[in-house]
């Protein structure tokens, strides 16, 4: 198994180069974002999944968690520009947004880097 390579921490500018549907082995769909860092062509391509609630023909039991689900996917949206709608269709390449990365230590897979969007105030301007 090889060693994944970490994106340092910091603040980036990301861009969007391709987005596809994805389900998981549990039936939940979602979509896979495949961010390239701008100007920064040495460090990996960074791979983001946002999963929905129910969608399609996969249906939560627990309608709570479904609500949830929706709910990250449209603050995922919110935070970085990208409309819901456009998620669905795929139609998401070439987007920019600017966020953090973090590197925690994830007990079963070790350390990872995760993607964090600062919740913008009301009064926030950009």
């Amino acid at each position: 198994m090889s060693k994944i390579k970490l994106i340092p921490e910091g603040l980036y500018h990301f861009e969007v180069i391709k987005t596809e549907e994805y389900q998981s082995r549990t039936g939940r769909y979602g979509s896979k974002l495949t961010l390239q860092i701008i100007r920064q062509p040495e460090l990996p391509l960074y791979f983001h999944y946002i999963w929905y609630g129910n969608y399609k023909d996969y249906k939560e039991v627990n309608l709570k968690k479904s609500v949830i689900l929706w709910r990250l996917a449209k603050e995922f949206g919110n935070h970085s520009g990208i409309k819901i709608k456009d998620l669905l269709k795929n139609n998401v390449s070439n987007k920019t947004f600017i966020a953090k990365i973090i590197i925690k230590d994830d007990y079963s897979y070790g350390k990872r880097n995760y993607l964090y969007l600062k919740r913008r105030k009301r009064n926030d301007q950009d």
